[in-house]
């Protein structure tokens, strides 16, 4: 299963951690081929806030998997876009954005939600 990208505020970083999900940075995840970590940091966005990270969900147990379904309504269910940025409207359709969890189109699910692709490695 190919990684998932997801932006969310840095301030998940901790939530993330309590589920053993502890993201290496792009530079030293293993090559292709071998075991991928459960999380990739691949940037952060200019000003720090957003982390942009790749989730192996093939690398995930059951219980970071729930974990992180979690974390992600929360933050979308308190009016947050998973970008870590307001939204404008409570269900996001209004605006054009996709639940948390949608499709990128190419079949592969897709968890960015209102995200921007501007990020700095």
């Amino acid at each position: 299963m190919a990684p998932i990208p997801v932006q969310l505020p840095s301030s998940s970083l901790a939530a993330l951690s309590a589920l053993g999900i502890i993201p290496v940075p792009a530079a030293n995840a293993p090559p292709p081929g071998q075991p991928q970590p459960a999380a990739v940091l691949k940037g952060t966005t200019q000003n720090g806030t957003t982390i942009c990270l790749e989730i192996n969900v093939s690398s995930l147990q059951a219980n970071q998997m729930n974990g992180l379904a979690i974390i992600l309504s929360a933050l979308t269910s308190r009016g947050m876009n998973v970008d870590g940025s307001a939204s404008s409207s409570s269900s996001g359709a209004a605006s054009g954005n996709p639940g948390p969890v949608g499709s990128s189109g190419s079949g592969a699910p897709s968890a960015r939600v209102g995200v921007s692709s501007s990020y700095q490695s």
